[in-house]
Formats: structure tokens, sequence, C-alpha cells
């Protein structure tokens, strides 16, 4: 058991410096060391989701071929980093590592598994929007990446360790460049920490939507550091927030919900997209569109399977059905605005008419999930204006297009899937937003940043020391016997022709290397 956790702690750590390597090779702006790891990790992450994608669809599911990608990854990072120490990271990782030690999984995971599943081990399928799950077609870009992790020894025991990474990452970054800010950009990073310290503090939790999030997050740290800290930096900014936002839709669409806020973003900083000058990112960002689109189309026969205009219907056999895309949508709206949780409107179509679903929403998701998350950010504004000596508050009328973005991105996600998990970078920009817009005056004192650093390490490790306890105690199928691993019984592996049933009047049919699904005429 000690043993299984001192080698899960070390792969983890070693993958972290791996993703990293491979984002030495894209971002070489070294003149900031902290934003020189943060955004080569974001880098690296989306590289090596491309390269699993490409594996995928080349029928290279080798577990040994996933190990020496993640070897090529570490000698890139020694390469590129031998002037550099990263104990600090090592010391981080030690202490947030709780996080990822699990034995109850996200609700959504079995379909997300069975897709990780589908990918790492069996033969490429065209088509696969054509099986019963109609859901697979939003399984989460991330499975591609994931599929690495099929390793030999832990086969997917290392699964959700980049689901971490990613949490991880902002973390660290957030703690470091807070011994530097201290003035409005500290303030608006601590509140983040605090945020996901202290509301979004386990594996467990993230699910597939909580990632994307994470990612939008890693945008919004770029654009207030490249902004408001005195620190300038002269960053490639607006690529590298496109680059971002691209891959966030591709891990989840609901990402989506963030492109007024982005457009608010890029009217803000009024900064020209100079291609030339970056070649290497620039690449990258229309290597991932490229490879965006293609993942749709091979799924479901749709450049965006979302859109119906983009789909190819009559030219290619493996086109989903796009009533099935419609009408799981629809299930999707319905769960998230209470539709299924009460008794009272049995006509979906009505429920969704005229807000009818808000006051079932109000009560049942606001107030237990919403208002409860934006508690901390209230908490630290009053807190500043009691403590505040002078009470005259200069606005930043500068500031109000990012408000107007982060508005429009609330209302959208309010009308369409009101739930916290599709919206929290969304939400906490808005805050972030306010205190820009009422000019905070601030100065942070180091001692008292790193107080109140060590409250959340406190909280944090004390609700994932207790959760774990418990969950030994547990007599359930989520009894903490596989520790330090996610449950077996989570991940176990079936041998057949795929991983999925077909929907009625499909059928396979065998290729050289792939397969594909379409209909049976």
């Amino acid at each position: 058991m000690i043993l299984d956790l001192i080698l899960f702690f070390i792969f983890t750590q070693l993958i972290y410096f791996s993703i990293i390597g491979y984002g030495n090779i894209i971002f070489t702006e070294k003149q900031d060391a902290n934003l020189y790891i943060f955004i080569s990790f974001l880098f690296g992450f989306i590289l090596l989701n491309i390269i699993g994608f490409i594996l995928y669809y080349l029928n290279i599911n080798n577990q040994y071929v996933n190990v020496v990608v993640f070897v090529i990854g570490i000698i890139f990072f020694i390469k590129k980093n031998l002037d550099k120490k990263y104990t600090d990271y090592i010391f981080y990782n030690l202490i947030f590592f709780s996080g990822i030690i699990i034995s109850k999984l996200h609700e959504d995971w079995p379909y997300h598994f069975a897709y990780i599943d589908q990918v790492a081990r069996f033969t490429p399928v065209i088509g696969i929007g054509n099986v019963d799950d109609i859901a697979i077609l939003s399984a989460s870009f991330i499975s591609y990446f994931q599929k690495i992790f099929f390793l030999p020894y832990f086969n997917f025991k290392l699964i959700l360790i980049p689901i971490y990474l990613i949490y991880l990452n902002l973390i660290i970054y957030l703690i470091k460049e807070l011994r530097v800010e201290k003035k409005i950009v500290g303030f608006i990073f601590l509140l983040i920490t605090s945020l996901l310290l202290i509301k979004i503090n386990r594996v467990s939790e993230f699910g597939y939507d909580y990632p994307f999030n994470f990612f939008l997050l890693s945008l919004v740290i770029l654009f207030f550091k490249n902004n408001f800290s005195l620190k300038k930096n002269n960053l490639p900014s607006t690529i590298i927030y496109l680059i971002i936002f691209v891959y966030s839709v591709a891990v989840k669409v609901t990402a989506l919900f963030f492109l007024p806020i982005l457009i608010s973003i890029i009217i803000f900083e009024k900064k020209n997209i100079e291609f030339g000058s970056i070649k290497l990112i620039t690449f990258l960002g229309f290597f991932l569109i490229s490879i965006f689109f293609l993942d749709n189309f091979f799924k479901s026969g749709c450049i965006l399977y979302f859109v119906k205009q983009s789909c190819f219907t009559n030219l290619v056999d493996w086109s989903t059905d796009y009533y099935r895309i419609e009408n799981h949508a629809r299930h999707v709206e319905l769960w998230a605005k209470g539709f299924y949780i009460q008794n009272i409107q049995k006509d979906p179509s009505i429920y969704l008419e005229n807000l009818n679903w808000f006051n079932n929403w109000l009560d049942n998701h606001f107030f237990y999930k919403v208002f409860e998350f934006l508690i901390i950010p209230i908490i630290f504004l009053i807190s500043y204006f009691f403590f505040k000596k002078n009470k005259i508050i200069n606005i930043n009328y500068n500031c109000i297009i990012l408000f107007i973005g982060s508005v429009i991105s609330v209302i959208f996600w309010f009308l369409q899937i009101p739930q916290l998990r599709f919206a929290s970078a969304i939400l906490i920009f808005l805050f972030c937003t306010v205190v820009l817009i009422f000019n905070l005056k601030i100065s942070l004192k180091k001692n008292i940043i790193s107080i109140i650093l060590i409250i959340l390490f406190i909280i944090y490790n004390g609700k994932n020391l207790n959760r774990i306890l418990k969950e030994f105690k547990r007599d359930d199928a989520y009894n903490f016997i596989n520790f330090p691993f996610p449950p077996a019984k989570r991940i176990r592996l079936e041998d057949r022709q795929i991983k999925f049933s077909l929907y009625k009047n499909k059928e396979i049919k065998d290729h050289k290397w792939l397969k594909i699904i379409s209909n049976n005429n």
C-alpha cells in the first residue's frame, strides 16, 4: 500500500515534468520563470492530447509506446531546464496530492471511461455517434490524452493524473505569483486560489466539466497578469487566448458560453494578432483546430456535431441521425433546469417555457450549489469595503466592456444549462471584473498572504484526509480497497469487438485498421 502510494506520487511528478517538456518545444520565452512553466504545461498538455488522437486513429495502442511518449517529454524537460531547480514544484505536489486519492468517482464517469477504454485498447471506430449511447458524442477530447495513461503494470490506475495536473498547475502558478503580486492582481489571485482550494478540492468532483473551466481560468489569469500586473510581459496574448479557448471547447462544448468574455478581452487589449512572429504557437493553434474538426467529423459526420448545418448527412454513410443529437441536447437542458427532480409539471415543453423552471432551479440548485460558490468572493468584497479607510470609489470605466462580456456569458449559461459545473470560470471572471471596475486600492502584506495560504492548505487537506478515512470505512462499492488508485470495479477491462452496443439499424464494417459504424443498407 505504501509502496503503491510512493509510486503513484513519483509517476505523477514525472508526468508533470514530461508535459512541461513537450510544452517547452512550443513556448520558449523564459523571461518570467513562473509564466514559462505555466504556459509550457498548457501547451504540452494540448500537444500530448493531439498525439493521443493521432495514435488512436493510426491504431497504435501499445502500452510501451505510451511509456516512450512520456520518456521523450522528460528528456525534453531535462534538456530545456538544466539551469533551474524545481524542488518547490515537488513540494506543492506533495501538499495537494491528497486531492487525487479517491475511491468514489464522478457521476459521469461510466460513459467517459467507456470512451477512454475504446481509444486506449480497441480498433479505431469511425461513426461512433451511431452507438446506442448518444452521450458518447460529448465524451471529452481529453480521452485521447488519457489513452496514453494505459501503461504496463498500472493499466488504467493512473488515468486521473492529467485531470489532477491541470488543477495542480493552476494552483502552483497562483501561489507562486502571490509572492510578487501584492496589488489588485494579488487580490484577484488570492480570491481564485481560495475558491479552488475550498470549493473544488478533489478530483472525484471534477468530472470533465471542471477541467475545461481550469483551462479557461488559466486564460483569465494570463489576461490579468498581462494587463493589470505591475510587472508587464510581451506575450503574444491573443493567439494564446484563442488556443486555450479552442481547446476548452474541444474538451467540452459548453466552453462556448465563455465566448462573449473572450471577445471582450480581445477588444480590451486592442492587440493585433501577429502570426508570423510566433510560428510554432500559430502552428499549434491551426493544428488543434484541424484535429478538433476531424474528431467531430470522424465521430458524427459533422464538422461540428452540435451545428446541424455542418453535417454531411448524404455524403458519408456514418453520419449520426441528427434527431438523436437534438433529443440528447434537450435531455441535458431538462436535467440542468431540474425537470427530473420535480412532479409538478409533466410536460417538458411547458416546463421549459417562460422560465417555468426557475423556482424549482432556484430551490434545488442555486441555493445548494451556486450561492455556496459565490459566498467566498462576496466575503472578499465585503471584507475589503469594511476595512477600507477611504470609502470613496473611483470607477474604472475601461473595464466596463469586461463586465458586459461576463454578464452576456452568464445570461447564455443561465438560459441554456444553468449548472455550476458549466460556468465556474465565467462566474469567477464576473466577480473579478467587479473588483477591476471598483478600482480597488489594495496592498496585500506578505504575512497576511502567508497566513491565508496556510489556512487554505489546512482546509484543503483536512477535507480530503477526512474523506479518505470515511472511504476506508464504507461498506458499499466505493470502499477504498484499491488504495491509492481509483476503484478497480470502475476501471475494469472488457474484451469485445468494440466497447459499445450499436443503435438500431446500424452495422459495423471492417476495414484494414479501423471500423466504420454506418446505416444497415
